[in-house]
């Protein structure tokens, strides 16, 4: 059932009332439905991105994404749930990862900062992200006004715990304005093109944070601390890396690469299997074509050998893969 005949249906209904999406196989691999919302959500990001939402249609969306109207609205209500979907993906993928950060320290000013390093390295390897995140998510559809309401207050409420762990009290509007104060901040960066690397900004930032509890001496140290070793490598996410390749990212193309990144090391059938391909020589002739694009590697003998082959992705693979909007599973990474 289209999103345009379930308007009427409150969220738990609506929910009955989808469609199953079954795994397309026993190993995890993205059904072609999640292959299509994928494909959907990354268009609708870039097209946000590069036109804002008053150029954002659902027309541009599927001219970009390629996916049929009908399969569109099969997924969502139309262009406003798409966007709120896009900016939940992004929000939630910043919070989980400054959240990670935070919890590893047990005291107020170290979360503070840990976290805050974690979201400014995140938003300098992927500036469409932190476009999303701090300015698209100002959309006025009032469900995305909610979710971004629902942000800033755990935020908010992160900062005002300075209160109860600094040498100062001050008045409870003090963390809402350092927190609106922070976001302001990031988005003049984000729309200046000589704008100082995000990175940059964490002393001054946190600085700018612990002023009100702390006062100036708290402050001060902000800034003369050394900054923090950078952290591993982001992962795949929105508009990240950027494949050095350019392929034609048809369906059996995302499935094929999905499927591989599901468990390193898979044979021919066990691809074909996974991918829906039915014929052989089909899988085969894929198979060593994007091999030749450097986007897989095949760590089996394979012929002459007579041996199995052993597929997985190249990291340019997973670059493509990601660029599809379906980040590569942990199994297809060394040891995984």
């Amino acid at each position: 059932m289209g999103g345009r005949a379930q308007e009427g249906l409150s969220e738990p209904d609506r929910a009955q009332h989808q469609p199953p999406d079954p795994q397309i196989n026993g190993y995890g691999a993205p059904s072609r439905t999640e292959i299509k919302r994928a494909r959907i959500l990354k268009a609708m990001g870039a097209t946000l991105i590069e036109g804002g939402i008053e150029h954002t249609t659902v027309t541009r969306v599927l001219t970009q994404s390629k996916i049929p109207r009908a399969a569109f609205y099969a997924l969502f209500e139309g262009r406003e749930d798409c966007v709120r979907s896009v900016i939940a993906t992004a929000l939630g993928r910043a919070r989980e990862h400054t959240t990670a950060a935070a919890i590893a320290h047990e005291s107020w000013g170290a979360q503070a900062r840990a976290g805050l390093s974690a979201m400014l390295e995140l938003f300098e390897a992927d500036p469409d992200l932190a476009r999303l995140c701090v300015i698209h998510s100002r959309h006025r559809d009032p469900a995305t006004v909610a979710l971004r309401k629902r942000t800033l207050e755990e935020l908010v409420a992160f900062v005002a715990q300075g209160r109860r762990r600094g040498a100062r009290s001050p008045g409870p509007l003090a963390a809402e304005g350092t927190v609106h104060g922070v976001l302001g901040i990031l988005e003049a960066s984000l729309g200046s093109s000589s704008a100082v690397p995000l990175t940059d900004l964490l002393g001054p930032l946190m600085s700018f944070i612990v002023l009100p509890y702390a006062g100036v001496d708290g402050a001060r140290r902000e800034l003369r601390r050394r900054p923090p070793t950078p952290s591993t490598p982001i992962g795949h996410g929105p508009c990240t890396r950027k494949p050095q390749v350019q392929i034609r990212n048809t369906y059996r193309t995302a499935l094929v690469l999905a499927a591989i990144a599901t468990r390193k090391g898979m044979s021919n059938r066990e691809v074909a299997e996974a991918a829906g391909v039915t014929d052989p020589g089909q899988i085969s002739t894929l198979l060593k074509r994007l091999a030749a694009l450097g986007l897989l590697q095949n760590t089996g003998a394979g012929r002459p050998r007579g041996q199995r082959n052993a597929w997985r992705l190249t990291p340019e693979g997973e670059a493509v893969l990601a660029q599809i909007g379906v980040p590569a599973a942990d199994g297809n990474r060394p040891g995984g």
